[in-house]
């Protein structure tokens, strides 16, 4: 008895041992997040569990006290039902990961859009907006038609010369326009001077360098003129 009862202990103890092992195997198995040896979790845990189930069914049997021909019937029988569980047990795994999958893709796609739904808001919201250009109908530029006749201007000696001995602001002016008026109208300025006067004509000349300065006794005012050159 005391035999028997050791033997039957022993062949309990390889019984946990060869779940423990399976049980190791699965555990490890299931850590994988695809299949490195099939290139699927369903073969490789097919496979995995043919391996632990031929193992186990054998080892049982054996423990059992079956010999060994009765062991490896049993072997196979184990082997077919450990493979079909593993391979049930790697295939609900795929689903898994490929539903994990559509989804990332779908997120990552809704994302993508949202993006360039957001850069379609921005650009509509930039050409809103900017300002949108002005036209405008160009004006006719007058056209100075040279003069007929001459163009005179007298000055008296106060508004030409101030009480410092220079010329006044007025005098600046007037001499500008009419120098302008003469470059204009292709005609020369011609600026009369009275003898008494005549020390300013450098100023003269100064304010307006195109002018051909004249002397005359005859005038008390200073006079500028716009004279066409046919005169």
């Amino acid at each position: 008895m005391p035999n028997l009862t050791s033997n039957h202990l022993l062949r309990q103890g390889r019984t946990r041992i060869l779940l423990l092992s399976l049980a190791a195997s699965l555990s490890l198995g299931g850590c994988a997040t695809n299949g490195p040896v099939t290139g699927s979790n369903a073969g490789d845990f097919g496979v995995l569990g043919t391996l632990a189930g031929a193992g186990l069914g054998y080892g049982t049997a054996k423990a059992l006290g079956a010999n060994n021909n009765k062991a490896r019937n049993f072997a196979v029988l184990a082997a077919v039902g450990g493979g079909f569980a593993g391979y049930q047990h790697g295939k609900a795994m795929d689903q898994r990961q490929a539903e994990e999958i559509n989804r990332r893709a779908q997120e990552q796609q809704m994302m993508v859009e949202r993006e360039l739904q957001l850069q379609a808001q921005i650009r509509y919201a930039q050409v809103q907006v900017q300002p949108q250009p002005t036209y405008q109908v160009p004006q006719p530029q007058p056209v100075m038609q040279p003069v007929a006749q001459a163009l005179e201007v007298p000055i008296a000696k106060y508004e030409m010369v101030s009480a410092r001995g220079g010329l006044t602001p007025k005098a600046m002016k007037s001499l500008n326009y009419m120098a302008r008026t003469a470059q204009q109208s292709n005609a020369d300025l011609v600026v009369l001077i009275p003898s008494t006067e005549m020390v300013y004509a450098q100023a003269i000349q100064g304010a307006a360098p195109g002018a051909r300065i004249m002397e005359s006794r005859e005038i008390k005012n200073f006079v500028l003129i716009v004279q066409p050159r046919n005169q």
